[in-house]
C-alpha cells in the first residue's frame, strides 16, 4: 500500500519531480566527466598527469561547491512542494510516521531513477567529452580513448545521489512533523528549521568566516617571492580563497538576498507590476535563494577566474618578463567551468518548473481579482529582472571580496607590488544568460496559465 501511494503521489506531483531528476541527471554527468578528466590524467603520466589533474581538479572544486549548494536548494524545494499532499493524507487519517514513510519511498524512487538515467547519460557523452579535451590543447592521453572509468561513474552517481537522499530526507522529516491547517494551504512553501539546526548552522557559518579570514592573514605573513615557479604558486591561491568565499555565500545566501530584495522594495519598480513583482520575490524567501543562488556562484565562479588570469598575466608581466604568456584557451575555459554553468543554469530552470501550479495560481488570482493579462505579464518579466538584480549584486560582491582580500594578502608579504583590478564582464555575461533562460521560462509558465479558465484554477481544477 505504501508503494503504491507513493507511486501515484510521484505521478501526481510529475512536474517537481521530473525538475528533481533533471537537475540530478545533469549534475551526475558534470561531476562524472570531471573525474573522468582526472582518472585519465592519472592513467596519462608526465605533463598530461599534471595538466589533467589540475584542470579537472578546478573543474570538480567549481562544480562541487556551486552544483551541490544548489542542488540541495533544489531538492529541499521539490520535496517541500509535498507538504501539501503530506497535510491531505493526515487529514484522512494517515499517521506522521507513515506520511513519511511515502515520502520517503517516493524520494528513493526519483533517486534511482535519476541515478539510472545519469548512469547511461554520462557513458553516452563521454566519447564526445573526450574529443573535446583531446582538442582543448591539453596534453594527449590514452585514457580518453577508453570507455568512461568505472571509478568516475561509481563516485559521480554514487556521490550525487547521497546528497539527494540526504537533502530529501532532512526536508521530509520537516513537512512530516509540519502544522496541518498551514501546510494544507497550497501556496506555503516555507517552513522555519528546529532551533537547534539553526544554531548549528550558525556556529558553522562562523567558525568559515573565520577560517577563511585566518587563510588570508596566513598568506600575507609569506615572505616575497622572486622565483617565477614559487610565483606562480603562490598566485594560485587566488581561485582557492575565491571558492571558500563562494562557500561563505552559500552560507549567509538567505539574508543577503532577503535584505537586498527588501531594499528592492524600498526603492520601488514600475507601478503596480513592479509592486507585485517585489513582493512576489519576498513573499517566498527559499524559492528567491534557489533562483539566486545556482546563477550567483557561477557568475562569480567565471568572474574570479578571469580575474585571476588578468592578475596573474600582470604579476607575471612585471616580476618575470621572460617567463612565458599566460593565457585560457576558450576550449579549456569551457572545462574548467561549463560545468558549473550548466548545472547552474538547469538548477535554477528547475526551481522555476517545479513550481509551476503555484505560479499558475498566482496568476490565476491576479487575473480574478482584476488584473489584466498585460500586467501579469509584465510583472513576470520585472520578477526576473529583480531576481537578475539580486544576482548582479552578489556575484559581484563575491568577485570584489576575494580580489581585495587578496590583493591585500599577497601586497603584504609575497607579492608587494600587486594591485588590484576591476571586475571584468565574463560574471554580467552569465546572469544575462541565466535568467534570459529564467524569463524565457516564467513567461511559458504564465502563458500556459492564461490559456485556462482561470476561475477553474483558482478553485483547484487542472
Amino acid at each position: 500500500m505504501t508503494l503504491k501511494i507513493a507511486v501515484n503521489s510521484v505521478i501526481r506531483g510529475a512536474s517537481s519531480w521530473l525538475s528533481l531528476i533533471v537537475a540530478s541527471v545533469v549534475l551526475m554527468v558534470v561531476v562524472t566527466l570531471s573525474i573522468g578528466l582526472i582518472v585519465a590524467g592519472v592513467s596519462a603520466g608526465g605533463d598530461a598527469q599534471q595538466a589533467y589533474a589540475s584542470m579537472g581538479g578546478v573543474a570538480l572544486g567549481f562544480t562541487v561547491l556551486t552544483g551541490f549548494a544548489s542542488f540541495r536548494l533544489v531538492v529541499g524545494t521539490c520535496v517541500r512542494l509535498q507538504r501539501r499532499d503530506v497535510a491531505l493524507w493526515q487529514i484522512v487519517g494517515v499517521l506522521p510516521r507513515t506520511a513519511l514513510l511515502i515520502l520517503i519511498v517516493e524520494i528513493l524512487l526519483v533517486t534511482a531513477l535519476s541515478a539510472l538515467l545519469g548512469a547511461l547519460v554520462s557513458e553516452a557523452v563521454w566519447p564526445w567529452y573526450a574529443g573535446f579535451v583531446a582538442t582543448s590543447g591539453l596534453p594527449p592521453s590514452d585514457g580518453l580513448t577508453h570507455p568512461i572509468p568505472v571509478v568516475a561513474m561509481i563516485t559521480g552517481v554514487a556521490t550525487t545521489a547521497v546528497v539527494s537522499l540526504v537533502s530529501g530526507l532532512g526536508s521530509a522529516r520537516q513537512i512530516a512533523r509540519a502544522d496541518v491547517v498551514t501546510a494544507v494551504r497550497p501556496s506555503e512553501t516555507t517552513q522555519s528549521s528546529p532551533r537547534h539546526s539553526r544554531v548549528l548552522f550558525v556556529v558553522v557559518t562562523v567558525l568559515l568566516i573565520a577560517g577563511t579570514v585566518t587563510l588570508y592573514l596566513t598568506i600575507g605573513h609569506v615572505s616575497p617571492v622572486t622565483d617565477a615557479d614559487d610565483l606562480v604558486g603562490v598566485l594560485s591561491a587566488y581561485p582557492g580563497m575565491g571558492l571558500l568565499v563562494c562557500l561563505v555565500f552559500a552560507m549567509i545566501c538567505g539574508p543577503v538576498v532577503r535584505g537586498l530584495v527588501a531594499l528592492i522594495r524600498a526603492i520601488g519598480l514600475g507601478g503596480t507590476p513592479g509592486f507585485l513583482a517585489s513582493r512576489e520575490a519576498a513573499a517566498r524567501p527559499r524559492l528567491t535563494q534557489a533562483l539566486v543562488m545556482p546563477i550567483s556562484l557561477a557568475a562569480a565562479a567565471i568572474g574570479m577566474m578571469t580575474s585571476w588570469i588578468h592578475l596573474v598575466t600582470t604579476v607575471m608581466a612585471a616580476r618575470a618578463p621572460g617567463s612565458g604568456s599566460v593565457s585560457a584557451p576558450p576550449r579549456q575555459m569551457a572545462l574548467l567551468l561549463g560545468g558549473p554553468v550548466i548545472v547552474a543554469c538547469v538548477c535554477a530552470s528547475a526551481i522555476v518548473l517545479a513550481t509551476s501550479s503555484h505560479r499558475r495560481e498566482d496568476n490565476a488570482l491576479l487575473l480574478v481579482s482584476g488584473s489584466t493579462p498585460g500586467l501579469v505579464r509584465a510583472k513576470t518579466v520585472l520578477e526576473a529582472l529583480v531576481y537578475a538584480a539580486v544576482c548582479l549584486v552578489c556575484s559581484y560582491t563575491i568577485v570584489t571580496v576575494n580580489d581585495l582580500a587578496m590583493v591585500a594578502a599577497l601586497s603584504a608579504g609575497p607579492v608587494p607590488d600587486v594591485r588590484a583590478t576591476p571586475p571584468g564582464w565574463s560574471a554580467c555575461a552569465v546572469v544575462g544568460f541565466g535568467f534570459t533562460l529564467t524569463l524565457i521560462l516564467l513567461l511559458v509558465v504564465t502563458r500556459s496559465g492564461m490559456r485556462k479558465d482561470p476561475i477553474t484554477i483558482v478553485m483547484g481544477g487542472r
